[in-house]
C-alpha cells in the first residue's frame, strides 16, 4: 500500500463510528453521543518504547528485528537489512491480466491426498464411528471448548464456541487402551512393539523410574507404526520420507549471502557439519557476541555470521541430529545413525560455555536439547551401534553442566516460575521462550530417567498453559478470545513456536500415558483452530475471512506525520511515539480491530494435535485439517516437525481399536463390588456427549452443537442420537436433571464483548444464558438475528 492511500486509508477508519460491540457494554450509549470518535486518541507519555527506526518498520521487519530495537546497534542494522522487504514486481500492463493468488500450501505435482482429513475436521471413517466414553460410569467428564467459524449474511465470520465432552483420562486407562489397540493388531507388528521396547528400556538410567522408552513424541508404536506402512508402500507415508530425505516440498529458508539456506533434506553423506563450539554466546535474536572468535572454522561462508551460533548448533546440527535419527529409524540405514551420533558427540566434547543467560542463551538451549534428547533416545531404542559409555554419557555430562544452567536461570531468574512470586505469572507473556524450556526438560528428564527433571517441564507447561492462553485471567487478557495467546498480536509466527513446543510436551507426557493435552479446557485444541483459521485466510487472500475483529497488518492505518507505530504485549495495543526519540506519545490506535502480523505456516504441532484432538478424541477440527490439506507433510524446523511421518492417522490403529468397555473402566477388585458398566446414552458420539438433550417451553435444546444449526446443523452432538449412544443396545437409565445439565453439549454465543468468567461458567445451560446471550437453537433451525446485523465477536473466556 502506498503512503497516500494507507494515509487516506487512515482517515476513513477514524471517521468511521466504533462498533459498540467491541467495547464494554456501559460505553455505548457514550458512543451514540459521540459516534465519531478518532481512531487515534492523544496520550499523555509514559514510558518511551523501544520504536524500530522509518526504514526498517515492514511487516517482517518488525517481526524478526523487534526484539533489537532494545539495543540499537550493528545487530539491529544486519536485521532490518536481511529481512528487507523485496522490490515488488513492475505493475502489469494496461489491459492484462491481473496476477493470480497463489496459495503457498504444497498443492501441485507433489500433493498427496489425505485420506485421514475428513470434510469437517474428523479423522476419516474411523473419525466418524461413534465413541461411548461410558462418561460416568468409568470415565469422568470435562470440556474442551473450541472455536468453530462459519460466514454470516454479511459474509462476515461469526465466531461460535463448542463445548466438547471429552473424558478425563488417568494414567491406567490410557496404558490399558494402548495395550488393546496393540492386541488388536496383527501379531508381527506386536512383537515388533515390545522388542523395541525392551532395548531401549535396557540402556535405562534408572530402572525404577517408571519412564517408558523410547520416548521422544515419537514412541515404540509409532515407530513400528511407521515400518509397517512403509513396507506396504503407504503413499502418504512413502511422501514423508522422501521428503525427509531429499527435502522435496520443503520450503528453504534462505538467510545467507547467494541464497544460502539451512538443508532441507538429510544426506547420508552428511551436511557438512557438524560445526560444534567452544564457546556459544547468542545476543536477543539469537545474534552472536564476537562471531569473529567464536565462529566454527568449517561453518559454511554464505551462512549469515552474525547469527552463527544459532545457525550452527539449532538449525543445523541440532535439527539435523532428529533428522539422521529418524532417517535411520525409518530406513534402517546406518549411515545416518553415524551422522547423528557425531553431530551429538562433537558439541558434548567441545562446548564448554554457553550464554547469554540474560539474553537468548536459554532459548538456544533448549531448542537444541529438545530436538537432540529427542534423538539420542531414537538412537538408543532402535541403532545396534549405541553405545551408553560411548554417546549418552558425553552428552549427558555436557547438558548437566553447561546447558541445564541456560534453561534453570530462565525459569529461576528470569521468570521467577517455580519460586511462587506473583510477577511470575505476568513474566511469561513471550510464552515460547517458556515452552520451548517445558518441552525440552520433559525430553531430556524422559531421557535420563531424570523424574524430577521431567516434573519440573510439567509445572512449566502448566504454568504457560494458564498464563499464555489466559482466556479471561490476568490484567491483559481483556479482549481476547478462546485461543488466542498474549503473543497472537505480537505475530503469527513466534505464537507457532509456542505452539508447536506445548504440543510435544503434551504428546511426550502422553507417551508417559499421561493425558496433558487436556489441560484449562484443552486450550491447545482452541489455539490449533484459532491460528489455523488465520493462516487459512491468509492463504486465500481472504480478510473477512478472519475472525470477527481481527485485520492483516497491510489494513493497519498510518501513524499521525511523524510518529512510529509501537506494539506492547502488557496493553496489547499499538501506540504511537514520535520518531525523535521523545518520550512523548502521538496517541494510541482504538479503532476496535486487531492486526494480525507475520503470518505463516510452521510445522509446529498441527500434525499432533489434529491426530490427538480429532483421532482421539473425535473433536471435529475443520481449520486445522483444511490446513494439513494444504500443507500436507512436515517438515522439520529448529526442535519441530516431521509429525506427517510418525503421528498422521496413528490414532486409528493405535488408539481407536483399543477403546472398549474392559479397557476404560478400572480393573474390578477381587472380591469386591464390581465397577458399574455403561448403559448407553451417557457416551455421545464422536467426543461430543450427547444424552438426547432436554426441553424447555416445548423445544428441544441441546440436540444442536452449534448456536447456528444451518447446514451444518448437530454441531457437535449430531454424530450422538437422542436417547441413545455408541452402544445403544445396553439399556438407558433415566438420568437426573443434574446428569442431563452436565452432559448437554452447546455452543455459547454472545454480542456482548466483554463478560465476567463466572457468568460465562454458569450460562453453560441454554435456559440460564447471561445478558446479552441468545439460547442455543435445535438443529436445523435458523439463527434468530436479523439479517443486516453488525459482526459479533467471539465469546471472551
Amino acid at each position: 500500500m502506498a503512503a497516500g492511500a494507507a494515509g487516506e486509508h487512515g482517515r476513513r477508519r477514524a471517521a468511521r463510528p466504533m462498533r459498540c460491540e467491541s467495547l464494554l457494554p456501559a460505553l455505548c450509549g457514550l458512543l451514540v453521543l459521540a459516534p465519531l470518535l478518532p481512531a487515534v486518541r492523544a496520550g499523555r507519555g509514559d514510558e518511551m518504547p523501544q520504536v524500530l527506526p522509518e526504514e526498517c518498520s515492514s511487516e517482517w521487519q518488525r517481526v524478526m528485528c523487534a526484539e533489537l530495537a532494545a539495543a540499537p546497534g550493528p545487530a539491529l542494522q544486519s536485521c532490518c537489512a536481511a529481512h528487507a522487504p523485496k522490490p515488488r514486481a513492475a505493475a502489469p500492463p494496461a489491459g492484462a491480466a491481473a496476477p493470480v493468488w497463489k496459495r503457498p500450501g504444497q498443492r501441485g505435482r507433489d500433493y498427496v491426498p489425505r485420506g485421514d482429513l475428513g470434510p469437517f475436521g474428523v479423522v476419516g471413517a474411523a473419525g466418524r464411528a461413534k465413541i461411548d466414553w461410558l462418561f460416568g460410569n468409568c470415565t469422568d467428564l470435562k470440556f474442551a471448548l473450541v472455536p468453530a467459524f462459519q460466514r454470516d449474511e454479511l459474509y462476515q465470520t461469526q465466531t461460535d464456541i463448542v463445548r466438547w465432552a471429552i473424558p478425563a483420562l488417568p494414567r491406567g486407562a490410557i496404558a490399558r487402551v494402548k495395550a488393546a489397540a496393540l492386541a488388536a493388531a496383527s501379531p508381527e507388528r506386536a512383537v515388533a512393539v515390545r522388542r523395541l521396547r525392551a532395548v531401549a528400556n535396557a540402556g535405562r538410567f534408572d530402572l525404577d523410574s517408571g519412564f517408558l522408552h523410547p520416548a521422544g513424541f515419537a514412541g515404540p508404536a509409532e515407530l513400528v507404526l511407521m515400518r509397517t506402512r512403509l513396507a506396504a508402500n503407504s503413499s502418504l507415508t512413502l511422501k514423508a520420507l522422501d521428503s525427509l530425505l531429499t527435502g522435496r516440498g520443503v520450503p528453504p529458508k534462505v538467510v545467507g549471502s547467494n541464497g544460502w539456506a539451512p538443508p532441507t533434506g538429510t544426506p547420508a553423506a552428511g551436511h557438512g557439519g557438524p560445526f560444534p563450539m567452544q564457546v556459544f554466546k547468542a545476543d536477543w535474536g539469537g545474534w552472536a557476541v564476537d562471531p569473529q572468535k567464536t565462529c566454527p572454522l568449517n561453518y559454511p561462508k554464505d551462512a549469515p555470521l552474525n547469527q552463527c551460533g544459532h545457525y550452527a548448533l539449532v538449525e543445523m546440527d541440532g535439527a539435523m541430529s532428529y533428522k539422521y535419527a529418524l532417517a535411520h529409524a525409518a530406513t534402517g540405514d546406518e549411515r545416518y545413525a553415524l551422522r547423528a551420533a557425531e553431530a551429538l558427540r562433537a558439541w558434548s566434547e567441545a562446548n564448554v560455555h554457553f550464554g547469554l543467560n540474560d539474553r537468548n542463551g536459554p532459548l538456544e538451549a533448549a531448542w537444541a536439547l529438545g530436538a537432540m534428547a529427542r534423538s539420542m533416545d531414537m538412537l538408543r531404542a532402535t541403532w545396534p551401534g549405541f553405545n551408553a559409555t560411548e554417546h549418552l554419557a558425553p552428552f549427558q555430562g555436557w547438558v548437566d553442566s553447561v546447558l541445564m544452567k541456560q534453561l534453570d536461570y530462565f525459569v529461576s531468574v528470569n521468570t521467577y516460575l517455580l519460586q511462587g512470586r506473583d510477577t511470575a505469572r505476568t513474566r511469561l507473556h513471550y510464552g515460547n521462550w517458556a515452552a520451548s524450556v517445558a518441552d525440552a526438560m520433559m525430553a531430556y528428564g524422559v531421557l535420563t530417567d531424570d523424574r524430577a527433571r521431567y516434573q519440573k517441564g510439567v509445572t512449566i507447561y502448566r504454568a504457560v498453559v494458564d498464563s499464555y492462553f489466559k482466556w479471561g485471567r490476568g490484567q491483559w487478557a481483556r479482549g481476547r478470545i478462546v485461543g488466542e495467546s498474549t503473543e497472537t498480536l505480537r505475530d503469527v509466527y513466534h505464537t507457532l513456536f509456542a505452539v508447536g513446543s506445548l504440543m510435544q510436551a503434551a504428546e511426550t507426557a502422553w507417551g508417559q500415558n499421561e493425558d496433558l493435552y487436556s489441560e484449562n479446557d484443552a486450550a491447545l485444541a482452541a489455539a490449533l483452530e484459532l491460528h489455523a483459521r488465520i493462516i487459512n485466510a491468509y492463504e486465500d487472500g481472504d480478510e473477512a475471512a478472519l475472525p470477527s475483529g481481527f485485520k492483516f497488518f497491510e489494513s493497519m492505518p498510518d501513524p499521525p506525520k511523524g510518529c512510529a507505530w509501537s506494539w506492547s504485549i502488557e496493553t496489547q495495543g499499538w501506540t504511537a511515539y514520535n520518531k525523535t526519540g521523545s518520550k512523548n506519545k502521538c496517541g494510541e490506535l482504538k479503532d476496535g480491530f486487531k492486526y494480525l502480523l507475520g503470518i505463516t505456516y510452521l510445522p509446529t504441532g498441527f500434525e499432533l494435535g489434529y491426530n490427538h484432538f480429532s483421532g482421539r478424541l473425535g473433536i471435529k477440527m475443520p481449520e486445522t485439517a483444511r490446513l494439513l490439506s494444504r500443507h500436507p507433510v512436515d517438515w522439520f524446523a529448529f526442535c519441530w516437525g516431521l509429525g506427517t511421518l510418525t503421528h498422521a492417522d496413528t490414532a486409528r490403529d493405535l488408539w481407536r481399536a483399543g477403546i472398549t468397555e474392559a479397557s476404560l473402566c478400572e480393573p474390578r477388585v477381587r472380591g469386591g463390588p464390581g465397577l458399574g458398566r455403561s448403559t448407553g446414552g451417557s457416551g455421545g458420539g464422536s467426543g461430543a456427549a450427547a444424552g438426547g438433550g432436554r426441553r424447555a417451553g416445548g423445544k428441544k435444546e441441546g440436540g444442536g452443537g452449534r448456536s447456528r444449526a444451518g447446514d451444518r446443523g448437530g454441531g457437535a452432538a449430531a454424530e450422538g442420537r437422542a436417547g441413545g449412544g455408541a452402544q445403544g443396545k445396553r439399556k438407558a437409565p433415566k438420568p437426573g436433571p443434574a446428569a442431563v445439565k452436565s452432559l448437554t453439549v452447546e455452543t455459547v454465543s454472545v454480542k456482548v464483548l466483554t463478560v465476567a468468567t463466572a457468568e460465562i461458567r454458569k450460562s453453560h445451560a441454554p435456559a440460564k444464558t447471561a445478558k446479552g446471550r441468545r439460547e442455543a437453537p435445535a438443529a436445523g433451525e435458523k439463527h434468530p438475528d436479523a439479517a443486516g446485523r453488525a459482526p459479533r465477536p467471539a465469546l471472551l473466556l
